[in-house]
This record gives C-alpha cells, structure tokens and sequence, in this order.
C-alpha cells in the first residue's frame, strides 16, 4: 500500500507559526480550534512573537487573549505565567538579609497595573488579596 503524507487522527502532524498566525488571520478564533494547539502552547509564544516582531501588535493582543480563555501560558517574562482563574500555585517565602520573610505575588491576573492599589486582608492563616482600594 503506498504511503501518503496526509496524517491519520493518531498521527501528530507539524505546524508552524505562520501556520498559526495564517489560521487566525484568515478564520480567526475558529481557524485556531481546528488546529488543536491545546498542547502546542510554544507554537502560540512563538507566534506571538512574530506578530510583534512584524509590528501586528493587535494580532499578537488577540492570540494572547485566546491562550489565556483557554488556559494556555502563553507569557514572554520571567518566572511562571500568569495564572489561570480557579489555580492553586504554591510559592516559596523569600528574606532578603535582616527583612522579615515575604512572598511575591503575580497581581496580573487581578488586573491591577503598576501604581493601581490593591486591599490585603489578613486573617488566621489567610492572606486575601483583591483589586481595589
């Protein structure tokens, strides 16, 4: 039996970023879903980068929008992405010479910008953060 290229449903098969950001631009939010990048969230990042590297600011703000509805990381920092409504992290104290001990938490994900205020609640074992004065 010859042999053909086109992959069965149990096959992976290859795709690149221009694959990705063709997908989105020609079909948008349904040409991603077909691709199944549910496990493929490195082909978003690069893609994401692409757009920006191509001055498609807005493409990159709408596949950015698009990994985070679906829970994929798709993040150009440093350390972890942003955490996804519903997740449980654990994070390390850190002590910096004689300071007491503190921990650093991403407030991204509570839409708080640089200079926004946020209130702290601390109760018996509980340190509640929210956006918001």
């Amino acid at each position: 039996m010859p042999k053909t290229n086109k992959p069965t449903s149990a096959e992976p098969f290859y795709l690149s970023v221009k694959d990705v950001v063709l997908a989105f631009t020609l079909r948008g939010i349904e040409g991603l879903a077909t691709l199944q990048l549910e496990n493929r969230a490195h082909l978003l990042r690069k893609a994401v980068a692409f757009c920006r590297s191509e001055g498609n600011d807005d493409v990159a703000a709408s596949l950015i929008e698009y990994a985070n509805s679906r829970g994929l990381v798709v993040w150009s920092g440093r350390g972890r992405g942003i955490p996804v409504e519903g997740a449980t992290r654990s994070y390390k104290a850190q002590q910096l010479r004689d300071s007491d001990p503190f921990i650093r938490l991403p407030v991204s994900a509570l839409s708080v910008g640089k200079g926004q205020a946020v209130t702290v609640a601390f109760r018996s074992g509980v340190i509640e953060v929210r956006a918001g004065a």
